[in-house]
């Protein structure tokens, strides 16, 4: 499966279809449990997966990562924080 680049239409594909055994996968150092973000450079894409789910992964451009970085840090998602969570 290809991942399509249609804009607006989010790219999630199997792990086999972008990565090899040279994809390095990192997680934050703040990440105290295997259930964590992680994220690789490949095929000119960053690619976000959840640790406890290696196989389903999304991609997105370096613009839209850094986009989403920038409302991270703005604050702009502060709203949405899951009850129990500090």
């Amino acid at each position: 499966m290809k991942p399509k680049h249609d804009h607006g239409e989010k790219r999630v594909v199997p792990q086999h279809s972008h990565s090899n055994s040279a994809t390095r996968w990192r997680k934050s150092s703040r990440c105290e449990t295997n259930t964590c973000l992680e994220i690789s450079r490949s095929n000119g894409l960053l690619w976000l997966r959840n640790s406890t789910q290696p196989g389903i992964t999304v991609s997105c451009t370096a613009v839209e990562w850094e986009s989403f970085r920038d409302a991270l840090i703005r604050g702009d998602f502060d709203d949405l924080e899951v009850e129990g969570t500090p």
